[in-house]
């Protein structure tokens, strides 16, 4: 921009320098290179607060270099407090006055700018401080950033969903008017000078505005919000757990499984919350304390709204069957907002651990339980061994048959006192009863050795 008080004495330079040469003035202003500067991709940070904004330039002649820029701008001071200015890139960096100065003006913000509280002006600059850093050219077609500008929200009831804040930088909308203040150049770019003697050399300034439109023939008001460039500045911590209250029921009992969504103390409000958790194949859905919010065909529980610090749970009631998968996994797979540490729907088991049983290194929006039915089952085997005594080759009173019993533990559960009996008239089983009996385990017992009477001439052993 060509500033107001300084036009003629720039204008006179650049004649004095080509003194000589074929022009006017006028071709010497158009042969100036035209920066156009804009701020652009709004980031808000939930774990820091911060809204920040990029600032991009573009410029109609190849090859250009900024050097330094007066950054100045207005926002609403009810919406916004500036930070500081941050990541600059190859050998920018921040230039006197550092840090920037601020001044608020509370008839200013609705009358010039139709904002609903006061102007806050920003003045601040930005500079080539190493010119032996790798250089950064503008480019003609698209933008190039330079640095950042970052804000903390002043705004208690901001739209969390849509939050368009307006930044208006501090250029008429004619710029060879320069800024809006009385005897203000407003933004100010200077070029890298193609001539290593100097430093810098000036540009045509042009913007373009954040959220906001001029209006008008640029007198006040100078324009009004037009929110075209929005965020969402919703801020959520959703955890959730899963519990049941039997984790080693009976087959055919019933067990209730306790799913519970908190969303952290000083959280925004989580809106259109969903869990997701369908009851595997090892258990028949009975009912559930939802109130028609749980859809036991799909699992889906329809949260809704969940506000900061608070919590919500359902109960499920569920048969156990004999058969089947017995793991029941609960997530959160909707919400509106921002969470720092979970993504919704994107699996319980984050860590690919193969646990998910309050596994700290799965994100906490997602868990699950093993429920394992009490299946109690025993084998028994006996074995007969035949001592045949004289006269041989017959059974005789007075041959022994000494039997061993082998029982298994065939089911899920530790078995107690177990006892082993023989229905076979004169045999005792030694070795029992048996204290305990560990799943997928065995133990032989053997019986004393049986005698035929002479009632008894043979033994069939089973």
């Amino acid at each position: 921009m060509v500033s107001k008080t300084g036009a003629i004495a720039r204008l006179a330079l650049f004649l004095f320098l080509l003194a000589g040469m074929a022009g006017t003035s006028s071709d010497l202003i158009a042969q100036t290179p035209v920066v156009t500067v804009r701020f652009a991709n709004p980031q808000f940070n939930c774990s820091t607060g911060e809204y920040c904004l990029d600032v991009e330039f573009q410029s109609n002649t190849a090859g250009q270099r900024v050097f330094g820029m007066n950054v100045r701008f207005f926002y609403d001071d009810n919406v916004l407090e500036l930070i500081d200015f941050r990541d600059f890139q190859n050998g920018y960096g921040p230039f006197a006055p550092n840090p920037p100065t601020k001044f608020t003006s509370p008839p200013a913000g609705p009358a010039w700018f139709n904002f609903g509280g006061a102007a806050e002006f920003i003045n601040g600059a930005m500079q080539l401080n190493n010119p032996n850093a790798p250089p950064i050219f503008i480019s003609t077609n698209g933008w190039t950033k330079l640095f950042t500008v970052c804000f903390n929200v002043d705004d208690p009831n901001a739209n969390l969903d849509q939050f368009c804040p307006s930044v208006v930088w501090d250029l008429e909308q004619n710029p060879a008017n320069g800024g809006f203040l009385p005897g203000d150049d407003g933004v100010v770019v200077t070029l890298v000078n193609p001539d290593p003697n100097q430093n810098s050399t000036p540009a045509n300034e042009q913007v373009v505005q954040y959220n906001w439109q001029y209006i008008g023939n640029g007198s006040a008001p100078y324009g009004q919000p037009n929110p075209t460039q929005c965020i969402a500045i919703r801020c959520i911590d959703l955890s959730l757990d899963i519990a049941v209250d039997n984790p080693t029921p009976n087959v055919g009992g019933t067990v209730v499984f306790t799913i519970t969504v908190n969303n952290a103390t000083g959280a925004d409000p989580a809106t259109n919350v969903d869990v997701t958790s369908l009851l595997p194949n090892g258990f028949t859905y009975v009912s559930d304390d939802g109130g028609g919010d749980y859809n036991s065909g799909t699992g889906l529980w329809s949260i809704g709204t969940l506000n900061g610090g608070a919590t919500t749970t359902l109960n499920i009631t569920a048969t156990v069957n004999p058969a089947g998968n017995y793991l029941t996994l609960a997530e959160v797979t909707a919400a509106t907002g921002d969470d720092a540490d979970s993504t919704p729907n994107n699996g319980v088991d984050t860590d690919n651990d193969n646990n998910v049983e309050d596994d700290p290194g799965d994100e906490d929006d997602g868990d699950g339980v093993l429920v394992v039915p009490q299946m109690p089952s025993i084998a028994i085997v006996k074995v007969g061994t035949f001592v045949d005594l004289a006269p041989l080759g017959v059974t005789n009173p007075g041959d022994q048959i000494t039997y061993a019993f082998t029982v298994t533990n065939t089911g899920n559960v530790t078995l107690t006192n177990v006892t082993v009996t023989d229905p076979l008239p004169g045999i005792t089983v030694s070795g029992g009863p048996l204290a305990s009996l560990a799943p997928v385990h065995r133990t032989t017992r053997r019986s004393r050795r049986y005698t035929p009477s002479r009632r008894r001439t043979s033994t069939t052993v089973a």
